[in-house]
């Protein structure tokens, strides 16, 4: 009974703790402040970017994650756990350390990179790399 009560405590703790922070997001800057901001042309470019980045790397999970999750739900297969877990590693991984593995994987100087290049695709740097980012960190949720 004691250890319910230590549960709900700690969950009406954290519960808490997000909802202050998204009223606190509500209601600091004042709604004037809020649309000079959108009316920016670089928050506007950044909102489109954004917007543009993340419907493109749910359209490419969709398209690649449908089949794959299609096969995982009706077959079974030899590796297949292993190849879940293999999906699954993005998830465990913080953001950053994501963002240095792909970054050594497509440099310039490596050989996907020098490949890429070839082709005249630019990932560091350019909507292109954002949008691998994106999905490499999305996929696993899909």
């Amino acid at each position: 009974m004691k250890f319910k009560w230590f549960l709900y405590s700690v969950s009406i703790l954290a519960v808490t703790f997000v909802a202050l922070q998204i009223f606190n997001m509500l209601t600091k800057p004042s709604l004037i402040e809020l649309f000079t901001a959108i009316k920016d042309k670089e928050v506007l470019h950044s909102l489109s970017l954004s917007l543009y980045a993340a419907l493109t790397a749910s359209a490419i999970s969709i398209i690649i994650g449908t089949p794959l999750a299609y096969v995982f739900a009706r077959k079974d297969f030899p590796f297949k756990r292993t190849i879940e877990g293999i999906i699954d590693i993005p998830i465990m991984i913080p953001h950053p350390v994501i963002g240095m593995a792909i970054l050594s994987v497509v440099a310039k100087d490596c050989y996907i990179g020098k490949i890429l290049n070839k082709f005249a695709i630019d990932i560091l740097g350019s909507v292109t790399g954002i949008i691998v980012v994106l999905v490499y960190v999305g996929f696993p949720f899909y």
